[in-house]
């Protein structure tokens, strides 16, 4: 899950660079891959009310991981950004 997680993230040029393009339909990709479609699942997950379902239940808890790995994962990045541009 980890590496689909970066995948989707970062796009296909941290795992494969001589794919890398420079189009612009790329961003949009990777936002699609690593925004909406956790924040569909998301909603899901939580609309079938995990108190009733322990599979329901499951999936919150795996995408509220998600969520909390990406939010890490940008705080960071935007802190060194800062500092190796400071």
């Amino acid at each position: 899950m980890l590496f689909i997680t970066l995948i989707a993230r970062f796009g296909w040029s941290v795992t494969l660079p001589f794919l890398q393009s420079n189009h612009p339909t790329d961003c949009h990709s990777s936002n699609i891959c690593s925004f909406l479609y956790p924040a569909y699942a998301s909603y899901k997950a939580l609309s079938i009310h995990p108190q009733s379902d322990p599979v329901a239940g499951q999936q919150v808890e795996r995408w509220l991981m998600y969520w909390a790995v990406v939010g890490t994962w940008t705080a960071v990045e935007a802190v060194v950004g800062w500092t190796f541009t400071w």
